[in-house]
């Protein structure tokens, strides 16, 4: 279906001579293309239509009703009134105060669209950068499993990728031992060849009470957190290594690729012993165990320093992890030799929340002489951050510019926008850059406090607002200037 997908979207909006000879000859009824069935040609177009946007630009290409350029959804779901007329484009309504769609929209669509010179661009929604891919298609239809964000543990770089994936295994039960073939309806004389008596081979047996498995375990457990509890089945202990190792610490990368090491070689030790009648010492396996960890520890850099306790664990088994040093820097807010100073800064309050935006306008001494709060309601950083850059550079003139945001910094000076929602105001702060010839640069969190401060200030009071000089800011802005300034 995805390949559908990307079937139709290029003969709406491809530019190849394919596309154009698919629009002239098919453009009138997409329901019925040969060759794709009835039923799948609805649900394309339906998943289509609910993933395409547009950007306006000129505004000639977009339809007012039918296209999604304002929110999520068409306007014609939001009509008042039946309206019949069709093809209205967004350059004849947004000219035209009295248009008669203007009666049956409300008003608040309209206000601050200014169409440019550029062209209407159309963006595939579920993509990050608006550009349609096969991939993005595919995610929307596939039927994806049980999200388990716990497992993605178990596939650390640093780790041997065969224990990770045996571990995975004996999680699902999916490990050819004599007790799994019983359980599929085929008599079996079962024996555990890990045991010197006699014993039925199941999991829980080769991993747990085995006599080798029982003398690693006695080994291995000074190296286990007190929080994870050694259950007697297999997968259940396994789950608690999983759920409970913090594999930010070096005691948990321990514990948890300790546990995947012991699967793997007590695997190894029991096929060894099943097929070649060849015995593996324990001080072998638990040799093989540690080599690893020393290299799973040596390729792994921790921003966690041990606990003295754990330290001391980890060094009387020979392990000493690798803690990266933090290196401090000294910043401050440097105001400009000459000219004036615009710090912007945007707020969001979760990944698409409220958010708002900030910013001040400072002269070579530090002091402020104007500044403004914007509240933007829903969006994400980036729009918030894209935003308060084309508010603040609308305030000045020819100036210097800093920003808080380093996406941001990067794609305007690379002139990329890296996400479609942020098109719009992106083009205008680059537009207005480029007219002004203003150097624009990045700023520490630490050096932007002021900025910062009053997008806060913007969400808390979900309103727009401009003051003018110090003395006019509000109350919990005033100390980040005074900061900034000593």
């Amino acid at each position: 279906m995805s390949l559908a997908v990307k079937q139709i979207w290029n003969i709406h909006h491809g530019t190849s001579l394919w596309s154009v000879y698919a629009r002239k000859h098919f453009y009138t009824n997409f329901d019925r293309l040969p060759g794709i069935p009835k039923q799948i040609c609805m649900d394309v177009n339906h998943m289509l239509q609910k993933n395409t946007r547009w950007i306006y630009g000129k505004g000639d290409r977009i339809d007012v009703l039918k296209d999604i350029w304002w929110g999520d959804h068409p306007l014609e779901n939001m009509l008042q009134v039946p309206f019949k007329c069709e093809g209205i484009t967004l350059q004849e309504v947004v000219p035209d105060n009295s248009h008669p769609i203007r009666l049956v929209l409300p008003d608040s669509i309209f206000q601050g669209v200014q169409l440019n010179v550029e062209e209407d661009k159309c963006v595939w929604a579920a993509s990050p950068n608006g550009i349609f891919s096969v991939k993005f298609a595919y995610n929307l239809v596939r039927n994806a499993g049980v999200p388990h964000p716990a497992l993605t543990k178990m596939w650390l770089q640093t780790f041997n990728p065969r224990a990770s994936l045996f571990c995975w295994k004996v999680l699902n039960r999916a490990v050819p031992i004599d007790s799994r073939i019983m359980d599929c309806g085929i008599p079996l004389a079962s024996r555990c060849h890990c045991c010197a008596s006699p014993s039925v081979e199941d999991l829980n047996q080769i991993f747990i009470n085995s006599s080798p498995a029982g003398k690693i375990w006695r080994w291995f457990l000074p190296l286990i957190s007190n929080k994870i509890y050694l259950h007697s089945n297999i997968t259940a202990r396994i789950w608690a290594f999983i759920l409970q190792a913090n594999v930010q610490s070096s005691i948990g990368i321990i514990s948890l690729y300790g546990i995947m090491l012991i699967l793997w070689e007590l695997w190894k030790c029991r096929c060894a012993a099943r097929y070649d009648a060849k015995k593996i010492r324990v001080y072998d396996i638990i040799s093989k165990i540690k080599i690893n960890m020393s290299i799973a520890l040596s390729n792994t850099s921790f921003k966690m320093v041990p606990m003295p306790a754990e330290l001391d664990i980890l060094q009387k088994y020979g392990f000493g992890p690798h803690v990266s040093t933090k290196h401090l820097k000294f910043i401050r807010w440097i105001p400009p030799i000459q000219n004036f100073c615009l710090n912007v800064d945007g707020a969001a309050k979760g990944s698409v929340g409220t958010c708002g935006g900030g910013g001040c306008i400072r002269d070579k001494n530090g002091f402020v002489l104007a500044a403004f709060v914007h509240y933007y309601g829903e969006g994400n950083s980036l729009i918030v951050e894209t935003r308060a850059l084309c508010d603040g550079l609308r305030q000045a003139a020819s100036l210097g510019i800093a920003l808080y945001s380093l996406a941001l910094v990067q794609s305007i000076k690379q002139r990329r926008c890296s996400s479609w929602p942020t098109y719009r105001w992106w083009c205008i702060a680059r537009d207005m850059l480029h007219d002004q010839a203003a150097q624009i640069t990045h700023a520490f969190r630490e050096t932007n406090r002021l900025a910062d401060q009053l997008a806060n200030h913007a969400i808390a009071s979900r309103r727009n607002d401009y003051f003018w000089r110090s003395c006019s800011l509000p109350p919990s802005c005033k100390g980040s200037l005074m900061l900034d300034r000593s």
